[in-house]
């Protein structure tokens, strides 16, 4: 518990505040947290990392839309297949 609230590993806005920028989670005598509620703090922060909705180190990003969006590939046209043309026998000039 936080401010007397419970801690779950789904609310990454809360969650990032005690997370570093260098995604160190921040020990327990800079926060003011108790023993009980910094281990409670950490395993959330550790499901959050484990399920992608936290960064594990400081060079992964943190990309939040409402809904990835995937590019649709256009459907090809077919094009004509070309039909091999004869060939003419060439004429030899005369001489």
């Amino acid at each position: 518990m936080i401010d007397g609230l419970p801690v779950d590993y789904k609310d990454i806005d809360v969650l990032l505040n005690y997370v570093s920028d260098r995604a160190k989670i921040t020990s327990a005598y800079r926060i003011g947290n108790k023993a009980k509620d910094q281990r409670s703090l950490t395993t959330a922060i550790k499901r959050a990392r484990f399920m992608a909705l936290l960064p594990i180190s400081h060079d992964h990003e943190i990309i939040r839309s409402p809904k990835a969006e995937t590019p649709k590939e256009e459907p090809k046209a077919e094009t004509p297949k070309e039909e091999p043309k004869a060939e003419t026998p060439k004429e030899e000039p005369k001489a």
